[in-house]
């Protein structure tokens, strides 16, 4: 009689695991089972990591080293956490921006934001451009710059793009919900920049 109960009790458990729980138990023992994990899809939310961002821009306000369009993309990939594509031009790191979905192209005479990034585009054939982006009031590039090269030197560069950040408005905190112990900041990405 013992012997029957515990043939039952392995039929039941045999038969329970297969209906209900037989596809996460063999996801877990193998990875390649169901291919992709389950929650692959990409989030509505991005996170914006200010404080990695303003780890590197530059500090001190001496001339430009011609290092502009690294240090302005070293900066853009820690703020998003995200790799950009490496082109060799300032000028070039327009479409790579926005391939990114984290910026779109805007009206150039619109008044900067915090994150915003200028790509100057050179009147001459052998000169690079620059890239700069603008925080807490000042445009920086390699250096911590006094305002916009396109307001300094307007006669070097023949005109302007400006790439803003592509979202509207960062959600409000609600004051009854705890806020997590994150560095980063969450804003809502639309989905149709």
């Amino acid at each position: 009689m013992g012997s029957r109960w515990i043939v039952c009790f392995f039929a039941f458990s045999l038969c329970f695991f297969s209906l209900f729980k037989g596809g996460r138990l063999w996801a877990y023992s193998s990875k390649s089972a169901f291919g992709q994990p389950p929650n692959t899809s990409p989030s509505k939310t991005a996170y914006i990591h200010r404080k990695e961002f303003e780890a590197l821009l530059p500090k001190k306000k001496k001339c430009s080293r011609g290092m502009c369009a690294r240090i302005v993309r070293s900066c853009i990939e820690r703020l998003i956490g995200r790799p950009i594509e490496r082109r060799d031009y300032a000028k070039e790191y327009g479409e790579a921006l926005v391939k990114t979905g984290f910026y779109r192209e805007a009206p150039p005479h619109l008044q900067p934001r915090d994150f915003d990034v200028h790509i100057l585009y050179p009147r001459k054939r052998s000169h690079y451009g620059h890239m700069e982006i603008f925080y807490k009031g000042r445009w920086y590039s390699d250096f911590n710059q006094p305002a916009s090269l396109w307001q300094l030197w307007p006669k070097e560069y023949s005109r302007l793009k400006l790439y803003r950040l592509a979202y509207s408005q960062g959600p409000v905190p609600n004051q009854s919900i705890k806020r997590s112990p994150r560095s980063a900041q969450r804003f809502a990405q639309s989905n149709f920049y």
